[in-house]
């Protein structure tokens, strides 16, 4: 499906929709002399959402207004990647150990340093996400974002990946992304948006949902059964979750670029509804 300058237009008057993009904090040079706390995303997601016709606004997760407050300013929201989300938020104990020495993924319960849990990051987006789900706000959550949104809703997480007949689904150690296919539920609305029965989907997660939150649907499955799209049951709320990173596949796959696409048409559909705000000359 290829996306045409017309196709992305606006659907009629109203200034380009704020969407609220979650960001995560890392150290940068860990374990040496310049060591640095930083603040940042990786630029395609950010690329994605101007492409797309939005204007992204960074949410820091230091952010000193509450979660109702950033919500009420913005259109829609952004739940990016990153590290792991902690098992304390799902009912379970920490079976993932994190080093500051390992290289490239890790191994299946040993993990890069920078995978580890931000306590500060979990309670921030949880909060950013029951915020725009009570605005009725449109959410797209991105791997670790998808992974939130069910935890958010009553889920819980593999803490790794190894059931039965388990496809690989994460980078192997010299970086190569594992692509495979998902076969999407007819009738979802992610069926509805790429327009096809399956299609290729890049795994670079290890971990991954386990009991699906309540009012979501696994709307898109991998063959070994691992959800890597989800959506909410309940057509009031546009809120997708991808496993993959459609942030990087939509160079190559345009159903992702449609996906953005569509997302960016119900965050202008809300900031249209809000247009008085904003009053003409």
């Amino acid at each position: 499906m290829a996306l045409t300058s017309v196709d992305i237009a606006l659907p009629g008057p109203g200034r380009p929709p704020l969407i609220g993009v979650s960001i995560g904090r890392f150290h940068m040079g860990a374990g040496t002399s310049q060591a640095r706390l930083m603040t940042g995303i990786k630029q395609e997601v950010l690329d994605s959402v101007t492409e797309a016709g939005g204007i992204p606004l960074l949410i820091p997760v230091d952010c000193p207004h509450d979660a109702a407050q950033v919500m009420a300013a913005l259109d829609g929201l952004v739940l990016s990647g990153g590290q792991d989300v902690d098992p304390s938020n799902y009912g379970q104990e920490q079976q993932v150990t994190y080093g500051a020495t390992e290289t490239a993924t890790g191994v299946p319960f040993s993990r890069p340093k920078s995978w580890q849990p931000c306590a500060l990051r979990d309670s921030s987006e949880l909060a950013l996400y029951r915020a725009a789900k009570a605005a009725e706000l449109p959410v797209l959550g991105i791997c670790r974002g998808m992974q939130l949104i069910n935890v958010a809703e009553g889920g819980t997480l593999h803490q790794e990946i190894l059931m039965p007949g388990a496809i690989s689904h994460e980078l192997d150690s010299e970086g190569y992304v594992h692509h495979h296919f998902v076969r999407f539920g007819a009738g979802t609305r992610v069926r509805d948006i790429f327009g096809v029965e399956q299609y290729i989907v890049p795994s670079t997660h290890h971990q991954a949902i386990a009991r699906l939150g309540d009012g979501l649907v696994a709307c898109g499955v991998a063959e070994d059964g691992v959800p890597e799209f989800i959506e909410h049951a309940d057509p009031r709320h546009f809120i997708v979750g991808v496993q993959g990173h459609p942030e990087k596949a939509g160079h190559n796959f345009d159903g992702y670029r449609a996906l953005f696409h569509h997302f960016r048409l119900e965050c202008q559909r809300r900031a249209i509804a809000r247009e008085p705000r904003f009053k003409r000359a």
